[in-house]
């Protein structure tokens, strides 16, 4: 803030009055503006000060206030792609193409064959592709897709080749076996990556043909499942 300050000075001789009074007055008079203007000016300096120091508050603020808007837009994105996955991913994540399940036998079952394995408890179903009724994935978009799938035979001689299918066609295979004189239950997994289409169908089964016998186990310490995800 600038302040310009214009002071005339004058004087006049009436009666007694003399040119040394008539300075002095003026001298007074001048001292006094000067005084009134020093106080101006240290007022000056002071709303100065306090204006640099509340815009120094307002911008630390306004960076604090920019860093929550931040972490509370990312919380909510990791909250929503949690909340989805825990609930069984009952849609793909917005603005994406994922695809991915994961389900697992909820009890111990014989084998027979040409049986299709249906893993009926599903954690994981991002895109709701995997039918737990059917035991079927059925690809919703074309792609390369990764599978596992794990089978655990239930104790003395429970044997069988199972196959990884799509469209009815082995595309992989294990043979889980458990010793015919020692109740083992030694589970074996198969890995499949795949370039399917849309529309493809992806099973897990027991072969059609071979002499297979006993059960397959599942059960909380050891779990038969199928997974797949999209890469």
């Amino acid at each position: 803030m600038n302040f310009a300050v214009i002071v005339t000075f004058s004087c006049a001789v009436f009666g007694t009055s003399t040119e040394e009074d008539c300075f002095q007055a003026n001298n007074e008079r001048f001292s006094r503006i000067e005084e009134t203007l020093k106080k101006i000016e240290n007022e000056n300096r002071n709303l100065q000060n306090v204006v640099e120091k509340q815009q120094n508050k307002i911008s630390k603020l306004e960076g604090i206030v920019q860093e929550q808007e931040r972490m509370g837009k990312d919380e909510n994105q990791y909250k929503n792609r949690s909340l989805r996955l825990l609930e069984g991913g009952s849609q793909s994540l917005p603005g994406t193409d994922q695809v991915a399940f994961y389900a697992y036998l909820s009890k111990t079952e014989a084998i027979s064959p040409h049986h299709t394995l249906i893993f009926d408890h599903v954690e994981t179903n991002v895109g709701q592709a995997y039918n737990q009724h059917s035991g079927a994935f059925t690809v919703p978009i074309s792609g390369v897709y990764i599978f596992s799938y794990t089978v655990f035979p239930n104790g003395v001689g429970s044997y069988t080749p199972v196959e990884l299918t799509v469209n009815s066609m082995p595309h992989g295979a294990i043979f889980v076996d458990s010793s015919s004189t020692d109740p083992d239950f030694t589970g074996c997994t198969g890995f499949a990556v795949l370039a399917l289409k849309q529309g493809d169908v992806c099973l897990v089964r027991i072969h059609s043909t071979y002499h297979s016998a006993g059960k397959i186990e599942s059960d909380s310490f050891m779990r038969s499942s199928f997974s797949g995800v999209k890469m």
